[in-house]
């Protein structure tokens, strides 16, 4: 099984202390910061699989500070922590890209570990897919590299027969 990173980001210690519980029941570790600018930095240091951000906090938004991820770590799978259902809020990050989810506060823990579990095998779906598309890219190279040096090795014969000749047939 792997081992999930989990970055909390909210400016209530209480509410911090409780999502590190509830994750840390799931086997997940956690980080912890109590503000974007400090959860940026955690990023910066460590592979994070996932953050969930309060959304209102004083200095930077949460919107704001999971914004500010999208460009270094594509990848990372974001989830709003509310406790005001700003329509519009939802609206945008959801339609930036922004948001895996919105949960309003305040949330039901089995809810939420069911949410952040779902997440995280979409995480893994994601990292399988670049995997994937890695080894495909390195086999056309390959396929390029012998068309190059055997022409017409990578066509198709039109009644799908294929016809192998030893070197000494070829002469």
């Amino acid at each position: 099984m792997m081992k999930y990173t989990v970055l909390l980001v909210d400016d209530e210690e209480n509410i911090l202390k409780s999502l590190s519980r509830v994750f840390q029941e799931e086997g997940y570790d956690v980080i912890t910061s109590e503000s974007g600018e400090k959860g940026l930095d955690l990023l910066s240091e460590y592979d994070v699989d996932l953050v969930i951000s309060d959304q209102m906090m004083p200095g930077m938004r949460g919107l704001d500070f999971l914004e500010k991820t999208i460009e270094k770590y594509p990848d990372l799978i974001r989830i709003i922590l509310t406790g005001y259902a700003e329509l519009s809020d939802a609206l945008r990050a959801i339609n930036d890209g922004c948001v895996y989810k919105f949960i309003l506060k305040p949330w039901q823990n089995d809810d939420l570990k069911v949410t952040v579990r779902r997440a995280l095998e979409q995480r893994d779906l994601i990292r399988m897919n670049n995997e994937l598309s890695l080894e495909i890219k390195k086999r056309d190279k390959v396929l390029t590299d012998l068309e190059k040096q055997y022409p017409g090795i990578t066509e198709r014969p039109a009644d799908g027969i294929y016809v192998i000749k030893s070197d000494t047939d070829r002469e």
